[in-house]
């Protein structure tokens, strides 16, 4: 008996295996797709690129430049950061510049333990001066609750949000955030930003999986129908 006929006498096997056979190689197919269309979208980010004057206008992980000033005095810090399974806290900075138009800017991560010893690390000079920094919309993250900043400053915040932040400045603040390059003397501890939360290299490793399980899905029908032809 031929293959032909033995789909035949196995149809409602064979509907089953063909269709989960079909969408696992589409899952596939579609990680491939994904993974080709992030891994030129992490060439882009991380082929070099100079600073450009900041404007609205611009896209998110545009490298710009700003001329303004710190406010150390009204600072957010985003609590349950850690590092090397450290708690701290990410530090933003609001910067003033032009008709008082204002912009968080990301100096980096600070631990309690220096938080607690009310460490002069987060001041920094009011003095005017130009800082360079790559321009993101932070995710915002899932928390709950009522009590999600504290009212004085710094203030302790559980929610990391554009919208959130700004609600605590009376200055119009900018939707974007500034990721402080690391050659300022303003950054603390620095770490480098993240851009993609799956990055290329995960998506070929989903499509790898979809198309291993299309082989054993395939495999297992063939090798059931002829148990079934023998038997």
């Amino acid at each position: 008996m031929n293959y032909l006929e033995l789909i035949k006498k196995n149809s409602a096997l064979s509907v089953f295996s063909f269709f989960f056979i079909i969408v696992f190689f589409s899952l596939g197919i579609w990680q491939v797709y994904k993974g080709n269309l992030k891994a030129q979208e992490e060439k882009e980010f991380y082929a070099y690129k100079p600073s450009i004057p900041y404007s609205q206008s611009l896209q998110a992980w545009s490298n710009v430049s700003i001329e303004g000033r710190f406010d150390s005095s009204r600072q957010i810090l985003f609590d349950n950061q850690l590092l090397d399974g450290k708690p701290g806290y990410k530090v933003y900075t609001p910067f003033i510049f032009s008709d008082d138009r204002l912009i968080m800017v990301n100096r980096g991560w600070l631990s309690k333990a220096d938080m607690s010893q009310l460490s002069p690390m987060l001041d920094v000079t009011s003095k005017p001066k130009t800082i360079t920094g790559t321009i993101y919309r932070p995710e915002r993250n899932i928390t709950f609750g009522d009590s999600l900043i504290t009212e004085s400053w710094p203030k302790i915040s559980q929610l990391r949000d554009t919208n959130f932040f700004s609600k605590q400045y009376s200055e119009s603040v900018e939707n974007f955030f500034l990721h402080l390059d690391a050659n300022h003397r303003e950054v603390l501890t620095f770490q480098e930003i993240v851009p993609f939360t799956i990055s290329s290299t995960r998506h070929f490793g989903y499509a790898f999986q979809w198309f291993v399980m299309t082989i054993v899905l395939a495999a297992m029908y063939f090798f059931t129908i002829n148990r079934n032809e023998n038997e």
